[in-house]
C-alpha cells in the first residue's frame, strides 16, 4: 500500500513539473510548398504600400499611388526589398531571436525535488545470564592413618552473562525527501537581463544599417540596370542608321561611285556594335535577374520594372557621420560587452541554496534545513571574465575602425559625386552642342547632294561615344548620389516605421 501511495505522489509530482512545460509543434518545409509561396507573393501588402507612401511623402514628385499593376518604379521596388529581401528578413529574425532571448532572460532557476525510499535491515544482538555453581573448596580432612574422611565441597553460586546474535532482524521503511531553492543574491539575473536587452539594441541597429544598405544595393543595381537597357537602346538606334548608311553605300558602291573599302566600314562597324549590343543585351538580363533577387523575387517573376536613372541627390552641408547606423551599431556593441563584463563579474559571487530535507523511519520523524553556497576560491569565473575584457577591447578598435570607414567612404562618395557631376556638365555643355551641330552641318550637306560618307560614318561614332559617355557619367553620378545617401542618412528608418504598423 505504500508503495502504491508513494508511486501515486510520483507521478503528480512529475505531472504538475511538466505541466508548464512549452510544446512547440514542428514546421517542416517542402521543397514545392517553398516554390509556391515564393511564386504568390503578393507586392502590395501594408507594410509595403507603408514604406511606399513615406517615400513618396518625402520625394519632391510624390507620383502616383502604389501600384504594381503598372510596373515598379524605383520608389516601389525599394519597398518591396525592404519587405522581402531575403538578407534583410534573416537579420529581422535575428532581432526577434534576440528579444525573444532578453524576455527569457533574467528568471530564478527551476527549484529541485529529490525523493528516496529504502528499506533498512537491523539484526539485533541479544544478551542473556545464566547461573552457574561456584566452585569452592572447604578444604580435606583426613584421620590419623591418613584416610579421607570428608570430600570438598561446592559452596555458592555464581551469575555469568553472554552475549551472541539471535535469529531476531527487524526491518523497517525509511522515506525522505527535499527541496533545493536557489536564491539569487549575487545579482547576476539583473546584470544578465540588462546584457541581453544590449544585444537586442545591437540587432535593431544592425538591422536598420541592413535596411540602409539594402536601399543602396537596390539603387545602384536599378541604375546599372537601367544604363545597360539604355545602353542598349542607343546600340540600337545606331544600328539602325548603320543599316540604312550601309545599304546606301553598298548600292553606290555597286555602280562604282564609292570605293568597296569605304563601304566596307559601315558593314565593319554594324558587325561590330551588333556584337556590343548583343553583350548589353545579355548584361541587362543579368542585372534584371540580380535585381530582381534583391527585391525577394523569383528570376521568372511577371513584374514589370520600370528603368530609372536618378541624379538629383545633393550632399548634406553638415552631415552627422555620428548617425551613421553603422557607427551607432559599433557603440551598441560595446555598451554590450561592457554588460557583458558586468554579468560576468557578477557570475564569479555565490548564489545562496537552501535546501530542507524531510526524513520518516518508523514512528521517527526529522526536518533539516541545509545551507550552501560556493567558494570562489579556485575558479571565481576567470575564463568568462577574461573573455569578456578582450570582447570589449576588440568591440572598441571596431568602433574606431567603423568610424573612420564612414568617413572615408563619405570622402569617397563626395569626390565620386564631384568627378561624375564635374564629367557630366561638362559633356552636356560642351560636348554635346559640338557633335550636334556637326550632325547638322553633315545632314546639310547631304540634303545637298553631297554625302561625304566618310565624314557622316566618323560623326555617327562620335555622337555614339559621346551619348555612351554622358550615359557612363550619369550612372557614376547616381551611384555617388546613392552611396551619400546612404551615409548621411537621409534614407527613411523604416523599422520602427514597419514597428508601428504591424502594433
Amino acid at each position: 500500500m505504500n508503495c502504491v501511495r508513494a508511486h501515486t505522489i510520483l507521478i503528480g509530482v512529475m505531472a504538475l513539473a511538466t505541466s508548464s512545460c512549452q510544446h512547440i509543434a514542428p514546421q517542416p518545409m517542402m521543397a514545392p510548398a517553398l516554390q509556391r509561396s515564393l511564386e504568390e507573393r503578393p507586392l502590395g501588402v501594408a507594410p509595403v504600400r507603408a514604406y511606399a507612401d513615406a517615400l513618396a511623402a518625402q520625394s519632391p514628385d510624390p507620383g502616383a499611388a502604389f501600384d504594381s499593376e503598372d510596373g515598379l518604379s524605383l520608389r516601389e521596388g525599394l519597398a518591396v526589398a525592404l519587405w522581402y529581401n531575403p538578407d534583410l528578413r534573416i537579420t529581422r529574425i535575428e532581432m526577434d531571436q534576440a528579444a525573444a532571448i532578453a524576455k527569457a532572460t533574467g528568471r530564478w532557476p527551476d527549484p529541485e525535488i529529490s525523493g528516496s525510499r529504502g528499506r533498512q535491515r537491523i539484526t539485533e544482538t541479544e544478551e542473556r545470564s545464566i547461573t552457574l555453581p561456584k566452585p569452592a573448596w572447604s578444604g580435606i580432612e583426613t584421620d590419623g592413618m591418613g584416610n579421607v574422611t570428608r570430600m570438598p565441597r561446592i559452596e555458592g553460586i555464581e551469575e555469568k552473562t553472554f552475549s551472541w546474535d539471535a535469529d531476531k532482524i527487524t526491518r523497517s521503511w525509511i522515506n525522505m525527501g527535499s527541496l533545493s531553492i536557489t536564491v539569487p543574491i549575487s545579482g547576476r539575473l539583473g546584470a544578465e537581463k540588462r546584457y541581453r536587452r544590449s544585444e537586442h539594441r545591437v540587432r535593431e541597429l544592425r538591422v536598420a544599417e541592413s535596411e540602409i544598405l539594402v536601399l543602396q544595393r537596390v539603387r545602384d543595381a536599378w541604375y546599372q540596370w537601367s544604363s545597360a537597357a539604355e545602353r542598349a537602346k542607343l546600340l540600337d538606334d545606331h544600328l539602325q542608321s548603320l543599316v540604312r548608311l550601309s545599304e546606301t553605300a553598298e548600292s553606290l558602291a555597286a555602280v562604282g561611285e564609292l570605293p568597296a573599302s569605304r563601304a566596307r566600314l559601315f558593314v565593319i562597324e554594324r558587325l561590330r556594335k551588333e556584337a556590343d549590343r548583343d553583350r548589353e543585351r545579355a548584361r541587362e538580363t543579368e542585372l534584371h535577374a540580380s535585381l530582381l533577387h534583391l527585391l525577394g523575387l523569383l528570376p521568372d517573376s511577371p513584374v514589370q520594372l520600370v528603368p530609372q536613372m536618378n541624379s538629383k541627390e545633393n550632399p548634406l552641408p553638415d552631415a552627422n557621420i555620428d548617425d551613421h547606423p553603422a557607427v551607432q551599431r559599433a557603440l551598441a556593441e560595446y555598451e554590450a560587452t561592457e554588460f557583458r563584463l558586468k554579468f560576468e563579474l557578477r557570475k564569479q559571487y555565490p548564489d545562496l541554496t537552501f535546501s530542507p530535507t524531510y526524513t520518516k523511519e518508523k514512528y521517527e520523524t526529522a526536518f533539516v534545513l541545509g545551507l550552501g553556497f560556493p567558494l570562489p576560491i579556485w575558479n571565481a569565473n576567470r575564463q568568462g571574465i577574461a573573455e569578456a575584457v578582450g570582447a570589449r577591447e576588440i568591440a572598441r578598435a571596431k568602433v574606431e575602425n567603423e568610424f573612420l570607414r564612414v568617413k572615408s567612404e563619405h570622402a569617397q562618395a563626395l569626390a565620386a559625386l564631384d568627378g561624375a557631376r564635374t564629367q557630366r556638365t561638362r559633356l552636356y555643355d560642351a560636348v554635346v552642342p559640338v557633335t550636334d551641330r556637326q550632325l547638322s552641318e553633315v545632314m546639310a550637306l547631304a540634303n545637298a547632294g553631297e554625302i561625304d560618307f566618310v565624314l557622316l560614318y566618323e560623326t555617327l561614332v562620335q555622337i555614339l561615344e559621346t551619348k555612351l559617355e554622358l550615359l557612363n557619367a550619369t550612372l557614376a553620378e547616381s551611384i555617388a548620389a546613392s552611396r551619400l545617401s546612404a551615409i548621411e542618412g537621409t534614407d527613411i528608418p523604416v523599422i520602427d516605421a514597419f514597428a508601428e504598423k504591424e502594433e
